[in-house]
């Protein structure tokens, strides 16, 4: 939220507190148990000997993006918490297994990425995803228009040393929980994917947390 017609120095905080005059960068996303990032983290180490250049997510920034909604004041992110909680509300958990491994470029570098297998779990995570973008458009949040293809961000920034030849074995895991997630950098350090909210799928009659 601007401060219009002053100039306001903002107190100094620490990485948990939060000013009007801060904004926070956020998204969406479901993250994993450590049996999924273990399997995540081998297909890192299997793409490593045909890069020449790039850089690895970090294990514990691992994540299922479902909406990327940018730097949010205190309103906005009230407003997204609301539609966090009544997407997870509606929903219910959902049998995912994880896909093919690929690239696509972005901006002349390669991002490598690992996606969701085809199945009746990625059908509920396509209208999870729907529902949500729909639950942000009506508080007036708008997200990337185009159309949802889940994938976990392995490696960012890629140059191939030669034809990526990796076959990741396929993971399966149950999600049970959607995030609205900060971005940050504490303290700054090593950028963090802070939870400031979890939303337990489809249970209707408990607060998120």
């Amino acid at each position: 939220m601007g401060c219009p017609g002053e100039t306001i120095v903002c107190p100094t905080r620490t990485p948990w507190s939060y000013s009007e005059c801060m904004t926070k960068r956020l998204f969406v996303g479901i993250t994993f148990s450590d049996e999924v990032v273990d399997a995540l983290v081998a297909d890192q180490a299997s793409l490593a000997p045909y890069l020449r250049l790039g850089r690895m997510s970090a294990r514990e920034n691992l994540h299922l993006t479902l909406a990327f909604l940018g730097d949010a004041d205190a309103d906005i992110e009230r407003r997204a918490r609301e539609a966090v909680d009544l997407t997870a509300r509606a929903g219910h958990p959902m049998e995912l297994t994880l896909g093919e491994l690929g690239f696509f470029d972005h901006r002349g570098r390669l991002v490598a990425w690992r996606g969701i297998a085809p199945d009746d779990g990625l059908d509920d995570l396509v209208a999870l995803q729907a529902c949500l973008v729909r639950e942000l458009a009506l508080r007036g949040i708008a997200v990337d228009a185009r159309p949802y293809r889940p994938h976990v961000t392995l490696a960012r920034n890629v140059r191939l040393e030669d034809e990526a030849s990796v076959v990741p074995l396929p993971v399966s895991f149950t999600a049970t929980t959607v995030r609205l997630m900060w971005s940050h950098h504490p303290e700054g350090g090593a950028l963090a994917y802070t939870p400031i909210l979890s939303a337990d799928l489809g249970a209707s009659g408990a607060p998120a947390h």
